[in-house]
């Protein structure tokens, strides 16, 4: 009876699987992360971590953070409108990426004495990146058209090719850091091409009747969400020097723990709201009566499975990790602290999807980033007398930001839905 239910439930099932997925790809990232460990030296590790912090800085710069807007697209315009939408950010990619070659072929000497790191690996970083967002296109529009087999199949490839690669290059052959940079750039070679053979098997090329005003909206959307994805990165790198500057790598490597244990609750919102993404943009973009209500009861319904879902996370972690890993165990009670802020990030992702769908990317932006720079700057004063501390800033800044974004959405649904199925 309860598997029954389980399966006639649309939402839970595809949430679940796309959990699944994301479980095993980080899941291999994490043992790929745990053996290499042993064969790269700390000092080549710091050079892999900033080699990968470029290539994460590219990520955001490259797209100017419009990739997302293929699937507001999807559900917004005609088939004919997202053809060309899909086909401008495909060019803004390229674009940027061309500028960016052009300044590192000018700069070559100056960048290689700021960056550190030799110019055929910014080359190398930059390829990455391109590659990379044209497959993160290509999960997106398989994800919006619900094609979870075939999402869990690309997705699940590329994290065991990844694995083998790194393992072949950097155990088997020995060479190193590099040898996780040759890997990674196989991969988003091989997987870069499978995209573009993707898109042209769905015929999403259209470059007919594109023009500036077509491209400007697209930007006006994306360009803002440029510090909006940046804050993370901000945060917990800013976090990291700061509590390597006070406290000894035993204690740090104890806080890193218990948060990395914090993003599996992350980990479970984002999957399920790759699925409830999808059923709230059909939802807005249907010409349906009662909305409102229809959104009020998948709000609850996955309200439910976040909090079923943390609770899980909670348990488990503090049943496993002690007999697994008893030199973690002084890591959980960050972890039950920092578990109340991964909660938070959920309930975010479920009311992000509206100032998404109806362009709102400009007060997200605001609201991120402001809360961001003064988690930053409460860390820098609060860290230094305990790591307690941190984890309570961790949530009152996610508290507070989550209070804002629901209030914001509120307002757009209150105008765009609610006073509609009111008429």
């Amino acid at each position: 009876m309860i598997f029954k239910r389980f399966l006639n439930n649309k939402l839970l099932l595809k949430g679940s699987l796309f959990s699944l997925f994301s479980f095993f790809n980080q899941g291999v990232s994490f043992l790929l992360l745990i053996i290499l460990a042993n064969y790269i030296a700390p000092q080549e590790y710091g050079t892999l971590s900033l080699f990968n912090t470029i290539i994460t800085f590219l990520g955001f710069v490259i797209s100017l953070s419009t990739h997302g807007y293929v699937s507001v697209s999807f559900f917004k315009k005609n088939i004919v409108e997202f053809k060309q939408d899909f086909s401008i950010i495909f060019l803004i990619s390229f674009i940027v990426a061309s500028i960016l070659a052009i300044v590192l072929f000018i700069g070559n000497t100056t960048l290689v004495d700021v960056i550190q790191l030799p110019m055929e690996f910014l080359w190398f970083a930059l390829a990455i990146a391109l590659m990379g967002c044209c497959f993160q296109i290509a999960l997106d529009y398989y994800r919006i058209r619900e094609k979870i087999i075939s999402y869990g199949v690309l997705s699940c490839g590329f994290a065991i090719i990844n694995f083998t690669l790194s393992l072949l290059l950097v155990v088997a052959f020995h060479h190193g850091w590099m040898g996780r940079v040759y890997a990674q750039f196989t991969c988003a070679a091989l997987y870069g091409i499978i995209a573009i053979f993707i898109f042209n098997r769905f015929k999403l090329f259209f470059f007919k009747g594109i023009t500036w005003s077509k491209a400007k909206p697209i930007l006006m959307w994306g360009i803002p969400l440029i510090p909006h994805l940046a804050t993370s990165w901000i945060k917990q790198g800013g976090d990291r020097y700061i509590i390597n500057h006070y406290y000894s790598l035993e204690e740090v490597g104890i806080f890193s723990f218990a948060l990395n244990l914090s993003n599996i609750i992350d980990m479970i919102g984002s999957a399920f709201n790759s699925t409830n993404s999808v059923s709230i943009y059909k939802t807005l973009s249907s010409n349906i009566n009662g909305k409102w209500n229809q959104l009020k009861r998948q709000t609850k319904s996955i309200f439910i499975i976040y909090t079923i879902g943390a609770i899980s996370v909670v348990g488990g972690c503090s049943l496993f990790v002690p007999i697994l890993l008893p030199k973690y165990a002084s890591a959980l009670p960050y972890f039950y602290l920092l578990a109340i802020s991964g909660y938070f990030q959920c309930i975010y992702f479920l009311y992000t999807n509206y100032l998404f769908y109806y362009d709102k990317t400009k007060e997200l932006m605001s609201i991120t980033f402001c809360c961001s720079l003064l988690h930053l700057a409460l860390s820098m004063v609060f860290t230094q007398y305990s790591l307690y501390y941190t984890c309570l800033l961790y949530i009152f800044l996610k508290l507070l930001m989550v209070v804002l974004v629901v209030y914001r959405s509120n307002l757009v649904l209150n105008k765009y839905v609610k006073y509609h199925d009111e008429l």
